[in-house]
């Protein structure tokens, strides 16, 4: 059990760099869902993108969320640092509060998605 718990905070410790990353992946496709769902709106098209976006984000918000749990599980601080480290300033995001709201967002995407066909 101890190699498995070390082999997971190794793990955790090699992902933290990319969390930005995925984070913007997020983001972008939270833009882009928004504009997609101004344009079904509008017009009734971009219902695919909708969809693909909701999906997405759903994805990404479980994955933060799950990270959050196994960070605490490995008693470890989930979080990104939204000041600058190199003037020693920090102010945590944890990661569920990335995830939920890319979890809410994409089932409210896939559910306006779902009312209409694609296009």
């Amino acid at each position: 059990m101890q190699q498995v718990t070390e082999q997971m905070t190794q793990i955790m410790a090699m992902m933290m760099p990319y969390m930005w990353l995925i984070a913007n992946v997020g983001l972008t496709f939270l833009v882009l869902g928004g504009l997609a769902w101004l344009i079904w709106l509008y017009n009734g098209r971009a219902t695919w993108l909708l969809r693909l976006s909701g999906r997405i984000l759903v994805v990404l918000g479980i994955f933060f969320v799950a990270s959050q749990i196994a960070g605490l599980l490995l008693g470890m601080n989930a979080f990104l640092n939204l000041a600058d480290p190199n003037k020693y300033e920090f102010a945590p995001l944890p990661f569920w509060m990335i995830g939920l709201p890319f979890i809410v967002t994409g089932l409210f995407m896939r559910i306006f998605g779902s009312f209409r066909p694609t296009h």
